[in-house]
């Protein structure tokens, strides 16, 4: 419906100071050690600097959803100005909320005007003129048209209009005898009549981003007819009944326009009823063959305003004067706030000095949920006395400071999309949940809950990101979900350097993590298992380690053995070397394997495992010169026949090199390899 002047009246409202914060300094990498700690003071904030217009003589205000134009008729003109969303980040972190040029005036003709609705893809604007008809100006030409309804000879009023975008529809106009369906002409001056859905009509609601309309019909105006526009036709969906609450005894009473919202979560569309009697909030989700009540949200008393923000829905008391964020995407039929309920705040960049401005006359003094407020989608308020059209943004910090559900605050973070929120990226706030968890010793049973959370959304992002590749879309991403690379990265192995947490505690966490990694279908970080050899050691459970080895066969990796022989070589791990050689046999390294070998002195055991296991990469000339350093004629003579014997072929290139060594005192009596040795590489 258009948005007129004269707004709620003022005996509805209570009068709130903005509470003004910025955004809390941290220095590299301190943004995920830090949610617990966080100087935000608000979780919902008016996002400065906001659009400023002269209020002064507005004869009719009217902020059109699908052409996100905000129309301001003053004298005989209507400045038209299209919000944009600007793409660039200011100096404070932020980004630049509203971004508008100068505005476009339309001249108008002298009459009444009760609403303006520019159309989203052509140079026309409707101007409401009167109950009776509208008037079409093309913006471009200056000519304009006049069309009332099909039916103005029975004298029936015009509820309103709004326009689609549809090959057999332009324009609907609203009676209360129906909805009327028009065609514009291809040389935009006149409107064809289509036809009319017969309803009988109290109110209506249209969102451009659902192409969706709610018809309010019966007597009371709570039967709900809805209708979907697609780009060929349109869909009737079903009938159903939104019922107010009434004190026994009491009348029934009607519905009205402002009781109900259409918006669209996740890419759902739902019907909200607001009962400020019976302090409810009712969600019902349109499905192509039913209406379902999917969601409530128990309200305190009073009345309520309702719009979106990055598909989490945003509850405005207007009594009390705070802000409820609810998120659809937790699921259950009874949901609870995110968060604990705030004011809302006011965030303005630093850069922003412009002294001649409306906002620095207001500040710091600003009143929020004053009188001649109004509430666009998705994330649109209007403060008409004072000029000025925001854009609300959520402030993340502020929901994980006051949030005490661990796990639903994850899967929470983890849905937000990181574009959306320039002052607090989803992703570095996951990862500090997790590690206040990990430092405050949750049990394990909450940490598996939250574990599974992450996983299960980075599982399904990756899903996406295939499906994606598959139809070359080519379209990036846009989420929190968080990798197992940067959960073992930034605060497993993080906990383990600064020792936030003792080694017995953060291995069952590892191990616990492990485990739902494998269950959720990722690729388990090697550096994992390298981190739950490290807090064994710590504790020292040098035959545990040996166990983990042998005994799981996913925690075999290249990076897993390099670890296995820097703890060898350090003198933490004595049996590091024989455990890294069983890694690097079981994934298939066994030229790396050889070389570890040659490289510790046994090249008898390493030409038998390169015999074994067919090496191709490894040329005589490698076994021969390692046994020539070995200084020991036994070892020398074994490898240098043993190349004859089996490389015969090959070997004329090296008898010319090599065979001098056969005769030579090379320095020292012949060593013997330990019984030990021996049965080892045969055993390989």
């Amino acid at each position: 419906m258009a948005a007129i002047i004269e707004g709620t009246p003022s005996s509805r409202r209570h009068e709130h100071v903005a509470t003004l914060f910025s955004r809390p300094s941290a220095g590299p990498g301190d943004s995920s050690r830090k949610t617990r700690s966080s100087q935000a003071v608000g979780h919902v904030y008016l996002a400065g600097p906001p659009l400023e217009f002269n209020s002064t003589g507005v004869r009719c205000l009217t902020y059109d959803d699908p052409s996100q134009t905000l129309a301001v008729v003053k004298n005989d003109e209507c400045l038209l100005y299209t919000l944009l969303t600007s793409k660039q980040p200011d100096v404070g972190g932020g980004r630049m909320p509203v971004e508008t040029g100068e505005p476009q005036t339309v001249p108008l003709n002298e009459g009444e005007v009760l609403a303006v609705r520019p159309s989203p893809s052509l140079p026309l604007v409707g101007v409401l003129r009167s109950s009776s008809f509208i008037e079409f100006i093309d913006r471009n030409s200056g000519n304009s048209f006049i069309q009332g309804s099909h039916k103005s000879k029975q004298n029936v009023p015009l509820l309103g209009f709004f326009w689609v975008k549809s090959e057999k529809v332009t324009c609907c106009m609203v009676t209360p005898k129906g909805l009327e369906l028009y065609l514009l002409s291809s040389n935009h001056n006149a409107l064809t009549y289509v036809k009319t859905l017969s309803h009988q009509v109290r109110w209506y609601q249209y969102t451009h981003e659902s192409r969706m309309v709610l018809l309010g019909t019966g007597d009371r105006g709570v039967i709900i007819s809805a209708y979907q526009f697609t780009g060929t036709e349109v869909i009737t969906l079903p009938q159903f009944e939104l019922t107010p609450y009434a004190a026994p005894g009491a009348p029934k009473p009607w519905l009205e326009s402002n009781q109900v919202r259409l918006l669209t979560l996740y890419g759902r569309v739902y019907c909200c009823h607001m009962d400020p009697e019976g302090a409810r909030l009712s969600l019902y989700r349109f499905y192509k063959d039913a209406v379902v009540l999917q969601h409530g949200v128990e309200l305190i008393g009073g009345p309520v305003e309702l719009n979106s923000y990055d598909n989490l829905l945003l509850v405005h008391h207007l009594e009390t004067g705070v802000v409820l964020i609810v998120d659809v995407g937790q699921g259950g039929r009874n949901l609870s706030p995110v968060a604990s309920p705030l004011p809302l705040a006011l965030h303005m960049p630093p850069g922003h000095n412009n002294e001649g401005a409306a906002i620095h006359r207001l500040l710091p003094n600003y009143e929020v949920y004053s009188a001649g407020w109004q509430f666009h989608s998705p994330s649109i308020a209007i403060d008409i006395h004072n000029g000025l059209l925001w854009r609300m943004e959520v402030f993340l910090e502020g929901v994980a400071a006051t949030c005490s559900a661990w796990p639903q605050l994850a899967g929470f973070l983890q849905r937000r999309r990181p574009s959306l929120h320039p002052l607090s990226p989803p992703k570095p706030l996951v990862l500090g949940v997790l590690a206040s968890l990990l430092q405050e010793r949750e049990p394990m049973a909450v940490l598996s809950t939250v574990y599974d959370a992450l996983n299960a959304a980075s599982a399904a992002q990756q899903r996406t990101v295939a499906q994606q590749s598959q139809q070359a879309t080519g379209s990036a991403q846009d989420n929190g979900a968080v990798e197992p690379e940067a959960v073992t990265r930034e605060v497993l192995r993080w906990l383990h350097e600064e020792e936030a947490v003792d080694a017995a505690y953060l291995t069952a966490a590892v191990v616990e993590y492990i485990a739902s990694v494998e269950a959720a279908g990722l690729p388990i970080p090697p550096d994992l298992f390298c981190l739950v050899v490290d807090c064994m050691l710590e504790q020292g459970q040098v035959s545990q380690v040996s166990s983990l080895v042998e005994w799981q066969p996913a925690c075999s990796s290249r990076p897993l053995a390099d670890h296995l022989q820097a703890l060898a070589v350090s003198g933490k791990l004595p049996g590091g070397w024989d455990l890294a050689g069983a890694v690097l046999c079981r994934i298939g390294e066994h030229e790396q394997h050889c070389r570890n070998l040659l490289a510790r002195g046994k090249v008898l055991q390493a030409l038998r495992h390169c015999q074994k296991h067919r090496v191709p990469n490894l040329a005589p000339k490698v076994f021969l010169d390692a046994a020539v350093e070995l200084n020991d004629t036994q070892n020398f003579t074994a490898v240098y026949r043993f190349c004859q014997e089996h490389i015969p072929e090959d070997f004329e290139n090296y008898v010319a090199v090599y065979s001098k060594f056969l005769e030579m005192d090379l320095g020292k009596a012949p060593q013997q390899q330990a019984p030990g040795d021996d049965e080892s590489a045969g055993s390989e």
